[in-house]
């Protein structure tokens, strides 16, 4: 996309809190193939805003609105790590799953939150050795090509 429509979804990213996000994001999963989508904020989330399943494997999705500094960042670790670990959520949460844990962001990582949670991915990775997956850029994609098969 490029012109106007960028425009607007900038406008909207940059201005939407993080629960207003809940819908269009909970949309976006939709189109892109998930199912069992389940919302799960609250006190007893663990980490986990979003679940859904896809190919077989159970999504978990900490959600974020605004730039991620670092303070920002190393408070939202700990809720990453409850995503990441943690088997609680709800009835529909298969443990047994290989899990996918995703932090999405209306905005950025900005100033030091980049390099490190560039570093806690990559040590992550080493931990569970299982591949990650970002898809909040997918948000600016064409309807089209986020209704069809996603690349893996």
């Amino acid at each position: 996309m490029n012109g106007w429509l960028d425009d607007v979804l900038a406008g909207y990213l940059g201005t939407v809190s993080e629960r207003e996000f809940d819908a269009a994001f909970s949309g976006c999963l939709r189109s892109l193939g998930y199912d069992d989508i389940h919302f799960l904020h609250g006190a007893l989330e663990f980490g986990k805003d979003f679940i859904a399943k896809r190919d077989s494997q159970q999504w978990a999705f900490q959600t974020k609105a605004g730039d991620i500094n670092l303070g920002a960042w190393r408070q939202i670790r700990s809720q990453v790590e409850e995503m990441v670990w943690n088997d609680i959520a709800h009835p529909n949460f298969d443990s047994g799953a290989v899990r996918r844990p995703v932090l999405v962001t209306t905005g950025r990582l900005v100033g030091g939150a980049a390099a490190e949670a560039q570093q806690y991915g990559r040590s992550l990775a080493e931990r569970t050795r299982q591949p990650r997956r970002r898809i909040a850029d997918r948000l600016c994609r064409p309807p089209a090509s986020r209704c069809g098969k996603v690349p893996r």
